[in-house]
């Protein structure tokens, strides 16, 4: 057996808004995962409301076109706002390049992770083992974004209290530039860099003690 198709453990649980043309092909590509497949958006909004999921796919002729509906309901409801999806273009959805691509786009926009064509991924190991890759990358790029909103929000607090970028930096003993990147989203800063932050944020800009270790060191200490 392929060991590159084996889904990762524990098994996820997706929900499957398409058409039935792209059943057997999502079956084949995520065969060890849990599938709801719906049909209709009134299906897929109660099996979103009674169950919990790790991603959705939703295809592009969906409930005779209606992706872009329920993408939409998913990020205008707060329980679901972060819930990754995945929209489709399936094999024998008859649509130019150009469409495609504008389809791309505004997925996007609304909220999608990404939209993948099978149109332009060959049936076999190698084409699902990449639409695989995709989906699953869907579910990673949602965790590391829900992560990188965390810190970012708190380096931005830690900001405001020390009384800016500048100040912020000194405290903790970095570079000005790189705090800058871990603000922006753009890296993840080391963890004690974040514990200092925190040690900011509750002791106010006169409790700073540069390089604003505090609880980095009490951490270190619990770890001695």
């Amino acid at each position: 057996m392929n060991e590159s198709v084996r889904s990762p453990e524990p098994r996820l649980r997706i929900l499957v808004a398409d058409i039935a043309a792209v059943d057997a092909r999502l079956r084949t590509v995520l065969a060890g995962d849990a599938l709801s497949f719906a049909r209709t958006s009134g299906e897929a909004q109660r099996m979103l409301e009674s169950a919990p999921f790790e991603l959705a796919i939703v295809c592009l002729r969906f409930d005779e076109s209606r992706m872009f509906d329920l993408l939409g309901y998913i990020r205008a409801t707060p329980r679901l706002a972060s819930l990754p999806v995945a929209c489709v273009r399936g094999n024998g959805v008859h649509a130019s390049a150009t469409a495609v691509e504008r389809y791309r786009h505004s997925a996007l926009a609304v909220g999608a992770r990404a939209l993948l064509d099978f149109e332009t991924l060959p049936a076999g190991d190698a084409g699902n083992d990449s639409i695989r890759r995709q989906l699953y990358g869907c579910i990673d790029k949602g965790a590391r974004m829900a992560r990188s909103s965390n810190y970012t929000r708190t380096l931005q607090h830690a900001s405001d209290t020390a009384g800016g970028h500048q100040a912020l930096a000194r405290a903790l003993g970095v570079d000005p530039e790189e705090l800058s990147r871990w603000i922006r989203g753009v890296d993840f800063p080391p963890f004690k860099v974040f514990l200092a932050a925190l040690d900011i944020i509750a002791n106010g800009p006169y409790g700073m003690t540069p390089p604003g270790m505090r609880a980095a060191s009490r951490l270190g200490e619990s770890a001695s």
